[in-house]
């Protein structure tokens, strides 16, 4: 999309004119004034619907006499700045809601167009539009970053309306954005702000909120708080079709996970199991998830037969189905390989963790999975493969996917400097600074 530049219509007036050489007396006819053209030009008169068929009628006559191929339009003509402001955001709009795909260069050079837009714009409305459309596509693309930062922007000019329901709406899709980008308590805070508008929550928002409310509990190890949430929903029934039923079941059992409650955990994912659909692939991430859990439940309990069981599972679901829950699922395969003692299928697995959350942006994941690789290594005293992941530590820094001061480069530091490793030790140091 191109920006043209805004004009009044004396502006316009004055743009012709240049254009195609005609001075006001060519334009005017017998019928308006030059002083009246020169006052509507300069701003210090407004352009009437009489005078602008005036002026159109004669433009259009003058590029007839002389064979130019242009046509001008009343309507045109008497378009207000307002107007024509009012007429791109919707034409924004419109391309955004039908190009949500739309490949990331041209989106960055479309978002640049459109801040330098809206930067001046008093179009409150058009922009929480806007910046709310450009967050769910940053938001598609697992952009979560971009994706916060337009959510915010929609959330600022929220507050000139009155419409309760697109308010709660962005605060829940900020919620969601938070916790993707493990901002926890800022997540809460957001639920909190959304539940002021309870009056004009339908069921499915509640159940979002509060569902959202549940996952950061546990995200933040407070597994009662969590399961009173979701105790909640279920007695209220809020919006519970089968699928919220199972994220909700499937959340409440990785609460009891987190309190060491193995085995209520288990009956309840192997309950969520007999409830996916498993002749529809969009259910296939849900049943993914389920095995993943399970295993990770095998893994803590050292349950060889088990982990073997749905190792097997998650494996051949993982050659046909790409989801966000792909990344956790390749590291509990990884970490059931550990309990196994097959080191060569623990490191590849690691490998292969890493390279999916870096695609899927998974931190907490990738995190793990490199801390799993180097305490490999380490523990191998495979000083090649470990400077390989120091590498891959430093990359990840210089990606911004890794904060500078993280506890990989303490462990790695220090474990250069029992074998008096200078020049890696060097190199990480000269890095940093």
């Amino acid at each position: 999309m191109t920006m043209k530049a805004m004009l009044s219509p004396g502006e316009k007036i004055k743009q012709i004119r240049k254009d195609f050489k005609l001075n006001q007396s060519d334009i005017v006819g017998t019928e308006v004034t030059r002083n009246l053209i020169s006052a509507i030009e300069n701003g210090k008169a407004s352009l009437t619907p009489k005078v602008a068929e005036i002026i159109t009628k004669n433009i259009n006559q003058l590029c007839k006499d002389n064979n130019i191929n242009f046509h001008l339009t009343t309507s045109y003509l008497l378009e207000d700045i307002d107007e024509q402001e009012e007429k791109k955001a919707n034409e924004y709009i419109n391309y955004l809601k039908c190009n949500n795909d739309i490949e990331s260069d041209a989106l960055d050079k479309l978002v640049r167009e459109i801040q330098v837009f809206l930067v001046n714009s008093n179009l409150y409305e058009k922009k929480l539009i806007i910046y709310e459309i450009l967050g769910d596509i940053f938001h598609s693309k697992r952009q979560f970053e971009k994706s916060y930062t337009f959510y915010i922007r929609a959330f600022e000019n929220s507050s000139r309306g009155d419409n309760k329901a697109v308010v709660s709406n962005l605060l829940v899709k900020l919620s969601n954005c938070c916790i993707d980008l493990g901002k926890i308590s800022e997540a809460l805070e957001f639920n909190d702000l959304a539940l002021i508008y309870e009056d004009v929550l339908s069921p499915k928002e509640k159940y979002n909120i509060i569902f959202n409310s549940a996952l950061v509990y546990r995200n933040l190890n407070v597994a009662d708080k969590a399961l009173k949430e979701l105790n909640y929903i279920e007695e209220n029934s809020l919006d519970l079709d089968i699928k919220n039923l199972i994220k909700l079941k499937m959340l409440k059992a990785n609460c009891l996970v987190q309190k060491k409650y193995y085995t209520e955990a288990i009956v309840i994912y192997k309950d969520v199991i007999s409830k996916i659909n498993k002749k529809d692939s969009e259910d296939m991430d849900l049943l993914l998830l389920s095995y993943s859990n399970l295993l990770n439940v095998y893994n803590s309990l050292n349950d060889v037969k088990n982990i073997k069981l749905y190792m097997n599972y998650t494996i051949k679901l993982l050659t046909y189905v790409s989801t966000k829950y792909n990344p956790w699922s390749l590291l509990q395969v990884s970490y059931g390989f550990k309990i196994l003692e097959d080191t060569a299928s623990y490191e590849e697995y690691l490998l292969k963790t890493i390279d999916v959350s870096k695609q899927e942006k998974a931190s907490s994941v990738l995190y793990k999975a490199v801390e799993a690789l180097i305490d490999l290594y380490i523990h191998d005293t495979n000083i090649e493969k470990l400077n390989f992941s120091k590498n891959m530590v430093l990359e990840l820094i210089s990606l911004e996917i890794l904060p500078k001061h993280n506890d990989l480069v303490l462990k790695l530091i220090k474990y250069y400097l029992t074998i008096d490793d200078m020049d890696n030790l060097k190199s990480i140091i000269y890095f940093l600074t």
